[in-house]
């Protein structure tokens, strides 16, 4: 009697606890799957001039002046990959690139310098055709974004009277929950006339080369992130107004010394989508005069390796795109 008793309690227990361990193993599962439902992911995008970058500053020719600096000594381009490393940019996007050479020589020394060391974190690039004797290249981290057409556009319009004129490229996140397109500039600093200033000229087409974009891929496309070194360094806001509006605001602050300069000089600068309802939502936004790290110690940027410090800009960015078809 005893015997059945025994059983008896022990098979009322099963049939009591294990419905209850199930259902907090379900409630548990559920739980974890709505916090990484709601988590926000982070995208980190730079803009950097990187004067002259070409083959004298990626140390594989020498100056033909001797009295200019040597960047073999240097390490310049070593330098350069270290901070972009360190920096932790999912991606950069660079102006002033002067390698002209078919073979890309200059860019595949910095992507085997940001290789060098085995990672998940591994780097690719792109490079536009020349626009004013110069060209773009676009750095970016594999295991976070890659391109979805793996070329950046020379934006071409007869009523766009820039003399370099951008270049833009789509991106996606690996996993392809989210999609954005880059917008380089670098307006010119020369003047056509006397009495006109040539980066606040280059800046009045911004407006219609943002709107251009967004039509040429998609209408309802907003995540348009535009970069660049503007070359404007009086009364800022005042010079983009026709680009910045409810919808479109600048990350760095007008205030903010970009240059490696006496004096302070604002001229680069990122602007995104500030609209609530868009995807991107600004985290934080600087820029680096100098990185410190354990492994490299301080680096400071100096003229040697450009005349500009890069900015850069986080955002939160959905789990699920909310302009996706």
């Amino acid at each position: 009697m005893l015997k059945k008793l025994n059983f008896k309690a022990i098979f009322c227990l099963f049939v009591l606890v294990v419905p209850l361990s199930l259902s907090g193993l379900k409630i548990r599962a559920e739980e974890q799957e709505a916090a990484e439902a709601s988590k926000q992911r982070t995208l980190k995008i730079a803009s950097w001039n990187i004067k002259h970058l070409g083959k004298t500053k990626a140390g594989i020719r020498k100056p033909k002046d001797s009295k200019k600096p040597n960047h073999v000594t240097n390490k310049t381009l070593g330098k350069i990959a270290e901070i972009i490393k360190v920096s932790e940019f999912d991606l950069i996007a660079i102006q002033e690139y002067t390698d002209h050479d078919v073979e890309k020589v200059v860019k595949k020394a910095l992507l085997a310098l940001l290789n060098a060391e085995p990672s998940k974190k591994n780097w690719d690039g792109i490079a536009s055709s020349n626009t004013g004797g110069e060209k773009y290249l676009i750095l970016y981290r594999t295991d976070s974004v890659t391109p979805i057409n793996p070329k950046i556009m020379i934006y071409e319009d007869w009523n766009i009277k820039m003399e370099r004129l951008p270049g833009y490229c789509s991106f996606e996140t690996t996993d392809k929950g989210f999609d954005f397109t880059i917008i380089i500039c670098h307006n010119r600093t020369w003047k056509k006339k006397p009495e006109e200033n040539g980066a606040i000229e280059d800046a009045k087409y911004l407006y219609d080369v943002h709107e251009g974009v967004q039509e040429r891929l998609r209408a309802e496309d907003n995540d348009i992130i535009l970069l660049g070194d503007f070359n404007i360094e009086d009364n800022h806001a005042e010079h983009f107004k026709e680009l910045m509006n409810d919808s479109i605001a600048n990350a760095i602050s007008f205030r903010k010394d970009t240059m490696i300069s006496t004096g302070k000089k604002s001229l680069d600068n990122i602007f995104y989508p500030c609209d609530k309802d868009q995807g991107l939502t600004l985290k934080g936004a600087d820029v680096i005069g100098s990185v410190d790290s354990d492994v490299m110690g301080l680096i400071v940027i100096d003229k040697m390796i450009s005349d500009h410090y890069p900015v850069w800009a986080i955002f939160d960015i959905p789990k699920v795109d909310n302009d996706a078809p």
